[in-house]
């Protein structure tokens, strides 16, 4: 598993390194879901990458996380920031960025961590989103 998990206050680091597989995208799934299960509510994100070597899977992979994303039904409204260190990166995580349909989810690319942890903690929306219709 190529990334490390940490809470912080108002929102969840996770730290990429080595080689990002499609095995990687199953795994984390369930990771984030406990840990909003222990928290109480769906964190916020920020994904880095500054230890990644490689991402080995194909561009139709983010098309399939999409699908799963959007089909998923959160009961809050988040916000996931990846700071993208790599043109590779970049277009992956804009990719994902563009894909993503799921109203409760609001994502962005940033190229330095500070204004993405300044976006994900301005305002909070890890609160229940009773004004967001169910998909």
């Amino acid at each position: 598993m190529p990334y490390t998990i940490t809470p912080t206050e108002g929102f969840v680091h996770i730290a990429w390194h080595g080689v990002i597989t499609v095995q990687d995208l199953i795994q984390i799934a369930p990771d984030l879901a406990q840990m909003g299960q222990r928290l109480g509510r769906v964190p916020s994100v920020l994904h880095t990458f500054d230890g990644v070597e490689e991402i080995d899977m194909e561009p139709l992979i983010a098309y399939r996380q999409s699908l799963r994303r959007n089909d998923m039904r959160l009961p809050n409204r988040t916000k996931v920031a990846s700071v993208a260190s790599s043109p590779t990166v970049f277009a992956y995580a804009r990719m994902m960025e563009e894909l993503n349909r799921n109203p409760k989810i609001e994502m962005r690319v940033f190229d330095e961590r500070e204004p993405a942890v300044a976006w994900l903690l301005a305002g909070d929306v890890s609160t229940p989103a009773a004004d967001v219709e169910p998909s």
